[in-house]
């Protein structure tokens, strides 16, 4: 569905990756180099990351500068200020920073937000590409769908298997640029074309007013800074309790649909029977307890379902590596017009639910009446 696949807002996700990974890339001084075969998953983070040759598993990475000219039999999800990936992906590719040049031949789908894009003529997606950022510049190919947001969007010799969806208030293709389906066009300004480009099928332009991105700053500085403030606390209160973080991990199974359930049902009734108390002033004390109680699991349903989240993930990492991954993806999902909404709204039911059913399994019932031995 083209909604779902509505691109990320313009910068946004670069800039939280950079801040949430900052500490960690500064705290690793030394270069961290990777060469020959390494069979297993990747983690580097460092001022500058560095692999070439065979990597048996994902790559994360974090740095001030990332360098990947690699085979890589899985996934690349990476942050950095400047990032070159070439080489082969048999995976994905995710990639957050200032500045990203993709030149990889990859299996799946490649997703890029940053400020500036350039997607060389020797790179090759196998399945859907999704891009957010100030510049992009598309050279290379990609099998499926192409979509992309940003102020200026140039598309040279690029070739588009399927359809095509842009934001932008700029769109220029040329140089025997192809779209073998449609595209669907939204901007001020009409697309720039030459005599070279081919578009196999329809062409729909819709027409917006400039974009002003002043109004939206500030709210995506919100964001930014609630992703951040929400990932600090929930490394904290990993690094402080793992076991109380692992007892009230759910998993996916049943227990995951009951503490979704759970917290659905609080997220309702609990302002109901705060309202109540308060209603009946001797209970004001009473409800404002009730009220304390509320506000500290809605500050601690993020952390959780973020562990919940992460723990899924990377099951096999440290917790606090398990917590700082699901805060990322998470966060980064929330980004995502109206899916973001969706999943925040599942992640704070599931939170919620699963320390308020933690809360119940550990409670211990009180003993009012000392029960006398029988002679």
């Amino acid at each position: 569905m083209k909604w779902f696949k509505r691109p990320l807002i313009i910068l946004v996700i670069s800039f939280a990756i950079i801040g949430l990974f900052v500490g960690v890339a500064y705290a690793s001084n030394a270069d961290q180099i990777v060469q020959g075969t390494t069979d297993r998953t990747i983690f580097r983070a460092g001022r500058t990351v560095t692999i070439t040759g065979t990597v048996n598993g994902d790559v994360f990475c974090a740095a001030q500068t990332v360098n990947i000219n690699a085979t890589v039999n899985g996934d690349v999800i990476c942050a950095a200020q400047t990032m070159n990936v070439n080489g082969t992906v048999n995976g994905s590719v995710r990639l957050a920073g200032q500045s990203l040049t993709l030149g990889a031949k990859v299996e799946r789908n490649a997703s890029l937000a940053g400020q500036d894009i350039i997607v060389e003529h020797t790179a090759q997606v196998g399945q859907d590409m999704s891009l957010a950022a100030q510049t992009i510049s598309v050279n290379g190919n990609v099998t499926r769908d192409l979509t992309g947001a940003g102020n200026n969007m140039d598309m040279r010799g690029a070739v588009v298997g399927r359809d095509m969806l842009a934001y932008a208030n700029k769109l220029v293709l040329a140089d025997n640029t192809e779209v073998k389906g449609n595209v669907t066009y939204t901007s001020p300004s009409t697309v720039q074309r030459d005599g070279t480009t081919k578009i196999g099928g329809n062409l729909t332009y819709h027409k917006s007013a400039e974009r002003q991105h002043r109004s939206g700053n500030g709210l995506v500085v919100f964001k930014l800074f609630w992703m951040v403030a929400m990932t600090a606390l929930a490394v904290v209160l990993v690094a402080l309790f793992p076991a109380l973080f692992r007892r009230w991990n759910t998993g996916w199974g049943a227990n995951f649909g009951w503490a979704v359930l759970v917290g659905f049902v609080a997220m309702f009734v609990l302002p109901v029977m705060i309202f109540a108390l308060m209603a009946t002033v001797v209970g004001i004390p009473l409800g404002l307890l009730l009220l304390l109680l509320w506000l500290i699991v809605m500050l601690l349903s993020m952390p959780v379902a973020a562990y919940i989240g992460g723990s899924q993930l990377v099951p096999q990492l440290h917790p606090v590596w398990v917590v700082l991954i699901g805060s990322v993806v998470l966060g980064l999902i929330e980004l995502i017009p109206v899916v973001g909404w969706i999943v925040g709204m599942i992640a704070y039911w599931l939170g919620s639910g699963a320390l308020l059913m933690g809360f119940y399994r550990h409670y211990r019932h009180p003993v009012y009446i000392k029960e006398v031995a029988k002679e």
